[in-house]
C-alpha cells in the first residue's frame, strides 16, 4: 500500500504519535538527517543523533537500548544493512524502524529482517530536497510487513 501525505508541520504536531518517545537519528549531521533530527526535537522526549560526523555523536550500538524509533537517513543507503547487522541483537519488538533512503532495492531485505525481529517498520521518500522548507511538501509513506501500523502512524 502506498500513501500519499501532504504534511504541513504545524497539523502534524497537533497530531503527532511522537509524544514521550525517544528517537535515534542515525545519520544526524547532514542533509535528511538533520533535517528530520530538527524538526521532531520538540515533539518528542529525546533525539538521540548518531552520526560518526558529530563530536558529540551517541554511540551507534547502544543507541536502540534507548530508543522506542530508529530513524535511518545514511548515505549510502546500503549503510543500513551494515548498521542493522551490528545493533540487530539489541533491538526489541515494539520499537520502530523508519528510513527516507532514495532507492529501495538495496536495503528492501533489511527492513523486511527489522518487521521479522517484530519492529513496526515503514520506509518514507521525502519528495523534495532537504533544503526546502517542511511545511506543504509531499512525502510517499510506505509501510512494510504486518506490523507497520505504528511505524507508519509515526512517519506521517
Amino acid at each position: 500500500m502506498l500513501l500519499w501525505h501532504n504534511i504541513r508541520l504545524y497539523e502534524y504536531m497537533m497530531q503527532s504519535s511522537l509524544e514521550g518517545k525517544k528517537v535515534a537519528v542515525y545519520g544526524a549531521a547532514m542533509g535528511w538527517g538533520a533535517k528530520v533530527s530538527q524538526n521532531i526535537e520538540p515533539l518528542v522526549e529525546e533525539v538521540i543523533k548518531v552520526d560518526p560526523k558529530l563530536v558529540d555523536s551517541a554511540d551507534p550500538i547502544e543507541a536502540p537500548s534507548e530508543a522506542d524509533i530508529l530513524f535511518f537517513s545514511v548515505s549510502p543507503e546500503s549503510e543500513i544493512k551494515n548498521i542493522h547487522a551490528e545493533i540487530r541483537h539489541v533491538l526489541r519488538p515494539g520499537q520502530s524502524a523508519i528510513d527516507n533512503a532514495t532507492t529501495k532495492s538495496e536495503i528492501k531485505d533489511t527492513l523486511r529482517a527489522m518487521n521479522e525481529q517484530g519492529l513496526s517498520v515503514c520506509s518514507t521518500h521525502p519528495l523534495c530536497i532537504p533544503g526546502m522548507p517542511s511545511r506543504g511538501q509531499n512525502v510517499i509513506i510506505m509501510p512494510v510487513g504486518p506490523n507497520n501500523v505504528q511505524a507508519r502512524d509515526e512517519a506521517i
